[in-house]
């Protein structure tokens, strides 16, 4: 080991990828209100507060789902045109 990573050691740092072509602005902010309301159920426990936040979580997937059906048959529609 060399006395110059002794004394300065290479720094590593994470990158992030791009996100989901699902995740749009308002998908992002839905997120961030899903997390609010999983705190507070975490905090407070109350069956209606856990409620808000399953709620809340279904909206988050059913958007991804609808993105990817959505997605799906349309390149199913373009194979069977055969255009691709």
């Amino acid at each position: 080991m060399t006395i110059l990573n002794k004394l300065e050691p290479l720094k590593t740092r994470i990158v992030k990828g791009k996100l989901g072509p699902w995740l749009t602005k308002q998908c992002l902010f839905k997120c961030k209100e899903r997390n609010y309301l999983h705190k507070m159920a975490l905090k407070n426990n109350f069956s209606s507060d856990w409620k808000s936040f399953r709620r809340a979580n279904l909206t988050i997937t059913n958007s991804k789902k609808l993105y990817f059906t959505k997605n799906l048959q349309s390149q199913q529609i373009r194979v069977q045109f055969g255009t691709q």
